[in-house]
């Protein structure tokens, strides 16, 4: 299947200018962004994470994480607890202005690109080939969501879909190399597709995490 190949101005790896950076408590499965403030531009216009209601947090999916960290724009602390990181907010930003992310360079607290991705590969399996997905989706324009577990790795919507109005128009599944999905299993998440009157995509990723998207539509006989 040809996915739609427009990209983003922003791509992953660019430099984001003056917004605060985004300050991270990081977990095994994700991350907790420690500025509530941040809500209104990841959540509510970047459909990112998910707003914890008690605490009023946002929690960040690792794949989500990795493109800010990809950015250049993510604070990730792991030694740290939730109240320390909240305490140097006004240091951190103070900083931030001063250089942008190059004013954070040699602070070994600050977990760097290569040690978020070491860290989550240790926790979760598949990590890397999901995280190169995730990031080829949004590159490309699209809103990416988490899947329903065993079911599909990502939800995705339609480009210029409005929150809370617009319904998900794909589900992706990740086929990795060396890791055959069995045929009962394929038929599992095809009927759950077809009925949800989604598209499913199977994103297959190579060794060299090259993706080729094939769209899988089931054959009445």
């Amino acid at each position: 299947m040809k996915i739609d190949d427009a990209r983003n101005d922003e791509q992953p790896g660019s430099r984001v200018e003056k917004p605060n950076p985004i300050v991270v408590k990081i977990t095994n499965t994700g991350g907790w962004v420690i500025d509530a403030s941040m809500n209104e531009e990841l959540h509510e216009r970047g459909y990112f994470g998910i707003v914890d209601r008690n605490s009023e947090l946002l929690f960040l999916h690792p794949e989500e994480i990795m493109v800010f960290s990809e950015r250049n724009r993510l604070i990730g602390f792991l030694n740290e607890t939730t109240s320390q990181i909240k305490e140097l907010l006004p240091e951190l930003y103070q900083k931030w202005e001063e250089d942008g992310y190059d004013s954070f360079a040699g602070d070994d607290r600050i977990l760097s690109f290569e040690a978020l991705t070491k860290h989550y590969s240790e926790h979760i399996e598949d990590f890397w080939d999901m995280y190169v997905v995730y990031r080829d989706l949004k590159s490309r324009g699209y809103i990416a969501r988490r899947g329903i577990e065993e079911i599909a790795h990502f939800r995705v919507y339609k480009k210029g879909a409005r929150k809370g109005e617009d319904a998900v128009k794909f589900i992706f599944f990740g086929v990795f190399e060396g890791k055959p999905i069995p045929i009962v299993k394929l038929h599992e998440i095809s009927e759950y597709a077809m009925k949800n009157r989604q598209e499913l995509i199977l994103a297959t990723v190579d060794r060299l995490s090259d993706i080729t998207y094939y769209s899988l539509k089931k054959q009445v006989l």
